[in-house]
């Protein structure tokens, strides 16, 4: 049997050309991720705060990440590993920089997984979290205050590159934002994970029940679906555990 990879990019795989390169800019989602990086960096967000050589690597790195995955042996999944990992990264910051008041606006805000009451522990999940643990031997006089904000702005860097993934995907053949999508679900599981796994490193009960207790594993498998190119993690992750997903958090 010859083997087959995953779909191949259907511009991407054409980068290398100056005039791909204009009609990129021009594309769907050469827009998109214009819109995208303009939203981000010079909206509302924090992270207009950066200085603009900050901006331009942060914005070139991301580029370059998707630039280079028409190189990969296999794009499709590495633009899905990079997009999981992403993720993840956002995650890992939001779930200690988030505050209740901010969590009852956003889409998780139902998630009983999800506290928006760590940012109370920051000093006490540093040794946990290594951009932190950076920004803490950079600055060791840091407040807590500081230290909730610093994990909020960098949540906000993985966030710009997460979403801009996303933007990505139908260079893959997928449709974003439409009827069940997964995208969404898969950052809400991401950060039922972080926040369990910060809960068990500090000492704090686990908002799981004994009947629940095995949520968070079942949400790990969520990461794993994403990263190795199962076409509908959601789907595929409701069908496996029987669970409806908005229910489990």
């Amino acid at each position: 049997m010859i083997p087959t990879l995953s779909p191949e990019p259907r511009l991407l795989d054409k980068l290398r050309n100056y005039w791909f390169m204009r009609r990129w800019k021009k594309s769907t989602v050469g827009r998109a991720l214009s819109d995208h990086t303009q939203n981000f960096f010079y909206g509302e967000g924090r992270l207009r705060y950066f200085d603009q050589a900050t901006k331009d690597k942060l914005i070139g790195d991301f580029h370059q990440q998707i630039f280079l995955l028409p190189s990969a042996p296999d794009p499709f999944l590495q633009f899905r590993k990079h997009l999981a990992s992403c993720v993840v990264g956002y995650a890992s910051l939001q779930v200690l920089g988030i505050k209740p008041e901010e969590k009852a606006v956003a889409f998780y805000g139902h998630a009983k997984l999800i506290s928006g009451e760590l940012y109370r522990h920051i000093r006490a999940c540093v040794d946990h979290n290594e951009e932190l643990r950076e920004i803490l031997w950079e600055n060791p006089d840091i407040t807590d205050d500081d230290l909730v904000e610093g994990a909020s702005t960098r949540a906000a860097v993985w966030l710009y590159y997460a979403n801009g993934l996303n933007l990505v995907r139908p260079e893959f053949g997928e449709t974003i934002g439409k009827g069940k999508d997964w995208y969404r679900p898969y950052v809400a599981s991401a950060m039922v994970i972080q926040e369990e796994a910060y809960r068990r490193a500090i000492g704090l009960p686990s908002f799981t029940t004994p009947e629940t207790s095995f949520r968070p594993f079942e949400h790990s498998t969520f990461m794993t679906w994403v990263a190795q190119g199962e076409r509908n993690p959601l789907y595929a992750w409701e069908k496996h555990y029987g669970l409806k997903h908005a229910e489990s958090i």
